[in-house]
């Protein structure tokens, strides 16, 4: 515990964060600190810093043999640095509980939460949103107190929890209207060969008191749909446009569709009926103006080093 008596920093190592690498964790009085094992330059896509004031809370999780650590933030005055409501790390020690609960509590004032989750493997429960999540609980149905009354379901310990800040698309699949698929941002500073979740799609019940007949009543899928892409802020962009291209200029072929394209200046934004698109520039691997066979009009490509998503299709060009 000499650690705690002297203030020296604490520190482990390979200690992974949510979307990245591994890398070292360190505490000390001032805050948290990760940086990413991968590099050794201190971009804001391989350091990560947490400052005291801004811990509001902590949560540990043990998976397997591996320790879990949740950290809950908050915003600090006069910061101009917009933090993410948790940071994620993985790769403790299941034995450290009792040293990082004691460094909490002593360095930063924050006790360190048991968080349980659910392991039962169902694939249904109950949904919410909550600090910028959507958390899926498992859902108990307790028998009613008198016969003849339905069950009542009640939440259990968390199932998945995914952050509405790495969702990139939120749309209806096809003509259905009662399953959601959300797309997720794909990180470029994790490690070849790790697998990276991109797509999930989940179906929502309809609603039994609803009329079938009515189809201008949004569905309970619909409604959630609303709540997510609000959150997620995935049709708002920061920045000005530079230029802006109609969709009736063209139509595109993969994905297939009129989409308008506004140009930014790091990146470029496809706006469909249901799907957008946000591509950087560094993604942009080639550019082709081709002539068509009419010798009337060209074709276009963009050559992509990720591929764009639109269900189960994936468009590199």
């Amino acid at each position: 515990m000499a650690d705690l008596d002297q203030k020296v920093p604490a520190v482990w190592k390979h200690i992974g964060l949510y979307g990245h690498a591994v890398g070292t964790f360190t505490m000390d009085p001032s805050g948290l600190t990760w940086k990413s094992a991968a590099t050794g330059t201190d971009d804001i896509e391989t350091k990560r810093v947490l400052p005291k004031n801004a811990i509001s809370g902590a949560l540990w999780t043990i998976f397997g043999r591996s320790g879990h650590l949740r950290v809950l933030t908050k915003a600090t005055e006069g910061s101009k640095t917009k933090l993410p409501s948790s940071l994620r790390f993985d790769g403790f020690p299941p034995s450290d509980y009792d040293r990082l609960a004691d460094i909490f509590s002593s360095m930063y004032g924050i006790s360190l939460k048991k968080h349980s989750m659910s392991s039962a493997g169902n694939s249904w429960g109950n949904t919410d949103i909550s600090n910028k999540h959507l958390v899926f609980r498992q859902c108990i149905l307790e028998d009613a107190d008198e016969e003849g009354e339905e069950f009542e379901p009640r939440d259990g310990d968390e199932m998945l929890s995914l952050d509405l800040g790495e969702v990139s698309q939120c749309v209806l699949p096809g003509n259905n209207r009662n399953e959601i698929e959300m797309q997720f941002l794909e990180s470029d500073t994790v490690e070849a060969g790790t697998d990276q979740l991109v797509a999930i799609r989940f179906y929502v019940p309809p609603d039994q008191d609803a009329d079938p007949t009515d189809k201008d009543a949004p569905t309970p899928a619909e409604v959630l749909q609303s709540r997510i892409t609000q959150i997620a802020s995935v049709k708002k962009t920061s920045g000005s446009v530079i230029a802006e291209f109609n969709e009736n200029l063209g139509t595109f072929l993969t994905p297939r569709g009129r989409y308008s394209i506004e140009l930014y200046d790091s990146f470029l934004r496809m706006r469909g009926a249901k799907y957008d698109y946000k591509i950087k520039y560094d993604d942009i691997s080639r550019l082709f103006l081709l002539p068509k066979q009419d010798d009337t009009y060209m074709a276009f490509v963009i050559a992509l080093d990720k591929p764009i998503r639109q269900g189960q299709q994936v468009s590199p060009c």
